[in-house]
């Protein structure tokens, strides 16, 4: 294709502006980055483009409301019933039942007679109180501790309240049983009522103690039948006490 005089000329004219134009750009752009201030500027301004929606989907979550996060625990607690007792609960039990040992290891021998203890759990108490190295004796008392854990705690501080004379409840039924005893030696209508008030009572042997007892009193001789007969009342006023805790307990134990 062929140009004109007058069309070469205008070509030229504008490829002369064009290349003016690129070398003051390049020029405005050499005089912009010598100078620190503008730099930082540019930056700036770029980096506030470029984390601008990041900040803004970060403020859209912090004003949603934060929802509580929801566990269903159920599940877990029926497996701990199933499992019974945990570890902690286990070693709480041991450490309880180790100081009721230890208590027992203190009594008095009289005191300690009175108590109706399984005889493997009474023969490691009495060789633990043979011994005098602290190491040993530490070994045994978790002995004790571990064989005790088929008892009932609250059963065996009763018992242990009840030889050392500070069971409330012991107090109480020798005060009934002096009573009900000191009624029936003066009063047949009193033997009659106790007889009746307590159904399980061997009453044949009941009414030889009060007869063999009025003779005593009567004869002033020593009062054997009167302290057999009270012997008989408290058992009845005050139940031996069942220190093993029941099967299912046992077993649940036993397999801790």
């Amino acid at each position: 294709m062929l140009l004109s005089g007058t069309a070469k000329q205008a070509a030229g004219r504008e490829l002369s502006c064009s290349l003016r134009n690129v070398k003051s750009t390049e020029f405005a752009a050499c005089s912009l980055l010598r100078n620190p201030r503008i730099v930082f500027k540019l930056f700036i301004d770029s980096a506030r483009q470029f984390f601008k929606p990041i900040f803004a989907q970060a403020a859209k979550v912090e004003s949603e409301p934060m929802r509580k996060a929801f566990y269903d625990t159920r599940a877990v607690d029926e497996l701990d019933e199933d499992l019974g007792p945990s570890k902690s609960q286990r070693k709480r039990d041991s450490e309880a039942m180790q100081k009721l040992g230890q208590e027992l290891a203190r009594l008095p021998a009289d005191q300690f007679e009175r108590i109706d203890l399984p005889e493997d759990i009474r023969e490691a108490i009495v060789e633990y109180q043979r011994m005098k190295s602290f190491g040993a004796m530490r070994r045994q008392m978790q002995l004790i501790g571990k064989l005790m854990r088929r008892l009932e705690a609250d059963a065996v501080r009763e018992a242990i309240d009840r030889a050392t004379g500070e069971s409330r409840a012991a107090v109480a039924a020798h005060h009934r049983a002096e009573r009900a005893r000191d009624a029936m030696l003066a009063s047949d209508d009193a033997l009659t009522d106790y007889v009746e008030q307590h159904p399980e009572v061997d009453v044949q042997r009941l009414r030889q103690l009060v007869r063999a007892a009025r003779k005593e009193k009567e004869s002033a001789k020593p009062p054997k039948s009167a302290r057999e007969l009270y012997r008989l009342i408290h058992a009845l006023e005050l139940p031996p006490i069942a220190l093993e805790a029941d099967d299912g307990a046992q077993d649940a134990s036993e397999q801790a």
